[in-house]
């Protein structure tokens, strides 16, 4: 069973490192290294009421660490850092007594994983602790220097001259091998400290460069007149500059030509002490604008001074994107809401204010007014809980065996006085036979009803809208026998750079002659979401100014007709 001795001697250093640990990463009043020093405080409170003199000496011997003059033997890893420490601090001996505070032990800990130009600057290892006013640790340093300097000193006669001694008093050439064997062995013990600590180190900072090159966020540091002193890749790409061309000079000295567009409103000179702030970063359109946020700290010397600050970055474009098309979204929705419903209001007013002698062909116009706006608001609630059911994946088909031409009949025939209304022709090509396939009917009715209108709604007057059946063969666009649905328009087309976007949820793609055609932008992707669910596929192919042609493919079952003649 260990005695209270070697439980201190082998928790104390432990407890030590990982105090030393935190205080490197964080400021000397952080919470996390206050909680760090209190241990090993604690640790030496327990033990020290059990030693008589009421203090505890550490000092290395022979690679050994010893605690009041006992060995302690082991080759734990705190144990060889706490005695590499020892070493590189030129610490021959040092005394801890009781009364010490949990702060003089912090100030301690600071000043043993301090750099080495640090304790040059103070004047040595005994002088940097007497300056933090430590007063309950003596540090006794090694004194190589005296020997080599008290060598050099030696007159030279004594050298040469000689006594036929060679050893036991007086002898005055014995000091000379005996300096030297010290020297060599002081030189070797050494050597091998500085070189463990320096793989120590290495492998931390490998460790550390691993953490920070694989970070997908993007990492900068600066220094406190802001020059870069490190960028990982992420950091590289998401700024467009290399860590080469960036570490050493301001950042937004790389952003130049109006690449960096503006701060986001809520960053003040408050952002000197961290936090959140976005820049906005132009590219060679529209489409290419970038949004980062910056999350920011502040770094801190050993003495609470800032010596300069760490950003990691995060590439927030999308969201904006969905954030801009939420509230455009919001928007058109409370437009499409609105407009039917004072159509329905005044129809209905209009009838109600209406006196016997009104003709009943004007209010049935008032009430067919009424009924229709119901229906487009009808159709529009219906959107947005089909977009609600497909997010929440509960949408349902009821798949039955249909006649896809008479689908399409009916539709045709639905939109035909919207179609007149605009002077636009709707034509089609339907099979002599029945195109029967496995459906759902009412939802292949809302694709077909939001493709079809769409056509009407972004055709000219006297333009024409066609719809086409055809048989498809496996090709390697889709592998399975398919009945394909072609909706083609005359009118003012989609744009190449938006084609990718079209099908996504809450977008209002406009032309160059669209502006203040109305709608959600749910048609599209809820049109979409029903011909996948019916295991088909759904694309566009479009000129801009030249129409547009809407394709879906439906699978044909296998072992069953799909085109029966009647």
């Amino acid at each position: 069973m260990e005695s209270n001795l070697e439980k201190f001697s082998r928790s104390w250093p432990q407890t030590l490192l990982a105090a030393s640990r935190k205080v490197l990463l964080y400021p000397p009043n952080h919470p996390v290294v206050k909680n760090a020093i209190a241990e090993p405080f604690l640790i030496f409170q327990q033990f020290i009421p059990s030693q008589e003199k009421g203090e505890v000496t550490l000092s290395v011997h022979e690679g050994k660490l010893l605690v009041n003059g006992n060995i302690l033997e082991g080759e734990d890893g705190h144990i060889s850092w706490f005695i590499s420490i020892l070493e590189n601090t030129g610490i021959e001996s040092l005394t801890v007594s009781s009364g010490i505070t949990q702060d003089e032990l912090g100030d301690f800990i600071r000043i043993l994983i301090a750099k080495p130009e640090y304790i040059k600057e103070k004047g040595g290892i005994r002088e940097a602790v007497g300056q933090k006013n430590i007063t309950h640790v003596m540090v006794n340093e090694v004194r190589y220097a005296k020997v080599k300097e008290a060598m050099k000193e030696e007159p030279e006669e004594a050298k040469s001259k000689g006594t036929g001694v060679e050893s036991g008093a007086g002898g005055g050439t014995t000091g000379q091998p005996v300096a030297k064997n010290v020297r060599k062995r002081i030189g070797i013990k050494e050597y091998k400290a500085l070189e463990k600590k320096h793989r120590e180190v290495l492998r931390d900072k490998e460790r550390v460069d691993n953490v920070i090159r694989n970070i997908a966020e993007g990492l900068v540091v600066v220094d406190s007149d802001g020059n870069v002193l490190l960028m990982n890749p992420a950091a590289e790409r998401l700024l467009g500059i290399s860590q080469k061309e960036g570490v050493g000079k301001k950042l937004t000295d790389n952003l130049s030509q109006g690449q960096m567009l503006a701060l986001a409103k809520g960053r003040t000179d408050e952002s000197a002490e961290g936090g959140l702030h976005e820049i906005e970063l132009a590219g060679s359109d529209e489409s290419t604008k970038r949004v980062l946020r910056a999350s920011t700290a502040v770094v801190e010397n050993q003495d609470g001074k800032t010596v300069g600050m760490v950003s990691v970055l995060s590439d927030i474009t999308k969201q904006k994107e969905i954030d801009k098309l939420k509230s455009d979204f919001i928007s058109n929705v409370s437009h499409e809401l609105r407009t039917p419903l004072i159509a329905i209001e005044k129809a209905i007013s209009l009838v109600m204010g209406s006196d016997s002698g009104t003709p009943d062909d004007e209010r049935k116009k008032f009430l067919e007014i009424a009924h229709s706006n119901l229906d487009r608001l009808t159709r529009l609630i219906n959107d947005l809980l089909d977009i609600s059911k497909i997010e929440a994946g509960k949408m349902k088909l009821n798949p039955v065996p249909g006649d896809l031409g008479e689908v399409i009949q009916h539709v045709l025939e639905t939109l035909a006085p919207w179609a007149k209304q605009k002077d636009i022709r709707l034509e089609k090509y339907l099979p002599a036979y029945r195109v029967e396939i496995f459906m759902d009917a009412d939802k292949i009715i809302q694709v077909l009803t939001n493709l079809i209108g769409n056509g009407i709604k972004f055709t000219h007057k006297g333009g024409r809208v066609f719809v086409e059946v055809t048989y498809r063969l496996p090709d390697e666009l889709f592998p399975k026998t398919s009945v394909q649905v072609t909706i083609q328009d005359t009118g003012i087309g989609v744009a190449q750079e938006d084609m990718s976007r079209i099908f996504d949820k809450f977008e209002q793609v406009k032309g160059v002659h669209s502006s203040g055609i109305g709608g959600t932008g749910l048609g599209l992707p809820i049109a979409k979401e029903i011909i996948q669910m019916h295991g088909g596929k759904l694309w566009v192919e479009s000129t801009e100014g030249s129409g547009s042609k809407f394709i879906f493919l439906l699978p044909k079952e296998e072992g069953k007709d799909t085109i029966n003649e009647e």
